[in-house]
């Protein structure tokens, strides 16, 4: 499960661990639509130097946050792949009916840097977030949009038992793929349908598995009195501090600064 980086919170003492969950949640909600949306390289690399920023911040090894890179060649190979079909520009590469143009070129660049920063985005949050305060930020927003405090309480209990359950399925079909492995199962060589077949022996196993894992959950909560729909109160209440208020106005301003930049860009006044 150490290899699992996305969903894995790593304790810690630093600004952006000890900044209020909700503060993050609010903040996270604001930045990543701005990533998605500014289309110029220069603004993209802005964004992921304030990434980095922030990564230095959370006294968390940038090495942990890199790893992600291995999830995301694939997304990064297809991209590259897809806008070789793109005609439109000055052609700089051509392979029979495949052309790399300055715009593809300049477009996939653009396309991997958002895929980029939105996972180093969403690991940071994950790695400085505990599940509690997790549960607790979501509820708090379901609370604004006048949500039932007993449905809001529940809804951000399941969520966040969905979100801790990611990092278990892959670990549980790790060691069920190299137990196929050790066995002489086909998953690596043979042709399409030998694999197909070994996969199930990985399949079955694993959902079999998961349905046991939420029935044990089940149980552990009914013995411990949990029932939904009834009140519930906290034992510890954080309540946001000036210094939380500051950190979520240095995003709202660094976001008010892309959507400036992004709109002079539109308008063609720079790359």
């Amino acid at each position: 499960m150490a290899r699992i980086t996305v969903g894995r919170y790593i304790p810690g003492a630093s600004i952006i661990h000890t900044t209020h969950p909700a503060i993050k949640l609010a903040g996270l909600l604001v930045f990543v639509p701005i990533v998605f949306w500014v289309g110029s390289f220069w603004l993209q690399i802005a964004l992921f130097c304030f990434i980095l920023f922030g990564i230095g911040l959370s006294r968390i090894s940038p090495i942990y946050f890199f790893r992600t890179f291995r999830f995301l060649w694939f997304f990064f190979a297809l991209i590259w792949f897809l806008q070789l079909f793109q005609a439109e520009g000055q052609v700089l590469l051509k392979i029979g009916a495949l052309r790399l143009t300055d715009l593809s070129l300049t477009r996939s660049i653009v396309l991997c840097m958002k895929i980029l920063n939105g996972f180093l985005l969403s690991v940071l949050f994950s790695a400085t977030v505990s599940p509690m305060q997790l549960s607790d930020s979501i509820e708090s927003f379901l609370r604004l949009w006048r949500v039932r405090p007993e449905t809001a309480q529940d809804f951000s209990m399941v969520f966040n038992i969905a979100l801790k359950f990611f990092p278990i399925l892959f670990d549980e079909a790790d060691h069920l793929m190299k137990a196929q492995k050790s066995k002489g199962a086909p998953l690596d060589y043979g042709g399409l349908i030998s694999r197909l077949k070994a996969v199930q022996r990985v399949i079955i196993p694993l959902l079999f598995n998961t349905i046991k894992r939420a029935d044990d959950l089940s149980i552990a909560l009914e013995v411990r009195g949990y029932a939904a729909g009834e009140k519930r109160t906290k034992f510890r209440r954080q309540q946001p501090r000036l210094r939380d208020w500051c950190f979520l106005a240095v995003i709202g301003c660094f976001s008010a600064m892309m959507i400036y930049f992004e709109g002079l860009r539109a308008n063609g006044y720079f790359f």
